[in-house]
């Protein structure tokens, strides 16, 4: 990727952990989740086709993707106001996985919009305020998607009409694109910057009942820090962050 330097090869083992690593380190809130996946493995539905097309774009695991997929269909089903609003799309898969599942339900054409927010340029650098910068810091400039192959790709998947994407860094496109109200919201901003910053501006647009996931909330403890910083100003209870997969954490609002 241009402008990253290489992860060093024990950072990278240590964040990206091997399949039978991860199966040591499942806990019993974990059970629920793998059996949720085996039985989605097991069964065809419309997830499964949508997972499968998206998932050469997206890092995001089939628990934390099914997650959004579910959360777009609640909020559909509830009637709750507002768009799909992503901040971190990397290389467009979560994105277009928010559009696709939009496409297949039953509303108006064009009644909600998929906006998808992030710099295109790979990770920008993390401030000291992450508790774990000297591992983050390896990662500047890492997990870059290319905002044309991310258009072609929506294109291609049949969404570019459902979808915009907003390059910049969150700090300075957020103030100048209102989003309006919002029915999901997806953080993925990995750090403690990105991660406040999307919240500051967009948590009062998420309409009553509209539902915030946050991917690395279990990966990054900058992403972590500005969640519990945040909400404990905000007087929301940690307890209502449901459990989603070790990263993923979710709550209705």
């Amino acid at each position: 990727m241009s402008g990253a330097e290489p992860i060093p090869k024990d950072i990278k083992a240590y964040v990206v952990y091997p399949w039978w690593k991860r199966m040591l380190r499942l806990r019993a809130r974990d059970l629920p989740r793998v059996v949720r996946k085996l039985r989605g493995l097991a069964v065809h539905d419309d997830f499964t086709d949508i997972y499968r097309a998206v998932r050469p774009f997206t890092m995001l695991n089939h628990s934390r993707a099914r997650a959004l997929y579910d959360g777009v269909r609640q909020v559909v089903a509830a009637g709750v106001p507002g768009n799909l609003v992503e901040c971190g799309s990397a290389r467009g898969g979560s994105a277009a996985l928010l559009a696709l599942t939009l496409k297949g339900l039953a509303e108006p054409p064009q009644s909600r919009t998929v906006i998808a927010f992030d710099s295109f340029a790979g990770l920008p650098a993390p401030s000291l305020e992450n508790p774990d910068y000297e591992l983050a810091r390896h990662w500047t400039g890492h997990c870059r998607g290319d905002l044309d192959a991310v258009r072609a790709m929506l294109a291609e998947l049949g969404v570019a009409d459902l979808t915009e994407c907003v390059k910049g860094l969150f700090q300075e496109t957020l103030p100048q694109r209102k989003p309006g109200p919002i029915a999901m919201l997806h953080l993925d901003g990995d750090w403690y910057e990105s991660t406040r910053v999307c919240l500051e501006h967009l948590w009062d647009c998420v309409s009553a009942g509209g539902i915030v996931q946050i991917d690395d909330y279990g990966a990054w403890a900058g992403a972590r820090k500005a969640v519990d910083e945040f909400l404990a100003a905000k007087g929301v209870p940690l307890t209502r962050l449901g459990y989603v997969d070790p990263s993923g954490r979710q709550l209705s609002k």
